[in-house]
């Protein structure tokens, strides 16, 4: 699915680790309509397909407070 999405003109592709998730970037949402219909095409429509936005704010990062896993007696 990758490679085909390539070659459909996907501006930008990839996976998950080995699978199972494909996804793919659109330039808005009228191009996002028309590739979930391609895909929805060539998978089947056994397939979940989502479709929408995401975060563009950046990611946080922090450190937990150190915790104990064991008690002293």
């Amino acid at each position: 699915l990758v490679e085909r999405m390539r070659e459909w003109g996907v501006p930008g592709v990839g996976q998950s680790s080995w699978g199972p998730a494909v996804y793919g970037f659109a330039n808005d949402d009228e191009d996002a309509a028309a590739l979930v219909e391609r895909v929805r095409e060539h998978v089947g429509p056994d397939a979940a397909i989502y479709a929408g936005g995401f975060a563009n704010t950046g990611a946080r990062v922090w450190r937990a407070p150190a915790t104990r896993d064991h008690r002293e007696d």
